[in-house]
């Protein structure tokens, strides 16, 4: 029984002597085919050697990854660094009972019980019709035709029966005067878009609308953008 440990154990030995070489045949094949491949590259790309500092460093590293590649291939089924053998077997009993295993949560109840609960379907909101602001009384409001084309002076509004055009200052200095007026004072404007107007998202439209609002107005669209602009006399 000695004996065969004994030749057993000189195997191993004789096989970790093989391996440790296939190591260090592998790092200097691992250095001489980087040396290699980055003349060659250096030689194509540049015209020229690379350094001997790089050469070093890439030859080293070059055989240290190959060595390391070739390890794990020859120590990689586990028969690791350690001289000589065991072999263990052994025969349970089947006549005696297992270890008590321990039954989960889940497992103890119905699966039916373990779902969650749906939630009752949320019924449709209504939908409630938009309804559009009336337009005031006429000495409440002010009627702000929408111009359109291009001007330098940006005159793109005029007050409805006059036919002096505005630019947006020009036309908030009136519509504050309007809304201070003690006797009748202004509470909203009507804004006039017609087919040939400045369109209703637009900044023309935008700045006066967000101006009115932010100044307490009410603001009122009237259905004329179907209608040509009427002209002045």
């Amino acid at each position: 029984m000695n004996m065969l440990l004994f030749a057993d154990a000189i195997r191993n030995f004789a096989q970790i002597i093989v391996n440790v070489l296939a190591i260090a045949g592998a790092f200097l094949v691992g250095m001489i085919l980087t040396h290699g491949f980055l003349s060659l590259s250096c030689h194509l790309l540049f015209r020229k050697q690379p350094p001997q500092g790089v050469k070093k460093v890439t030859r080293l590293l070059g055989g240290v990854l190959l060595a390391i590649g070739v390890a794990f291939l020859v120590f990689g089924d586990g028969t690791g660094w350690g001289i000589g053998t065991g072999n263990t077997t052994g025969q349970g009993d089947s006549t005696k009972p297992g270890p008590k295993q321990e039954l989960s949560v889940a497992s103890q109840f119905p699966i039916s019980t373990m779902q969650e609960p749906k939630e009752d379907p949320k019924p449709p909101e209504e939908v409630k019709p938009k309804v559009e602001p009336k337009e005031l009384p006429m000495d409440e409001t002010e009627r702000i035709v929408i111009l359109g084309g291009y001007d330098v002076l940006q005159r793109y509004y005029r007050i409805e029966g006059k036919g002096e055009t505005l630019n947006l200052s020009q036309l908030t200095q009136f519509l504050k005067a309007r809304k201070t007026d003690p006797t009748k004072p202004l509470k909203g404007i009507t804004i006039l878009v017609f087919k040939d107007s400045a369109t209703t998202e637009g900044p023309v439209v935008a700045q006066l609308r967000k101006w009115a609002e932010d100044n307490g107005l009410g603001v009122y669209f009237p259905a004329v953008s179907n209608q040509a602009r009427p002209t002045t006399k």
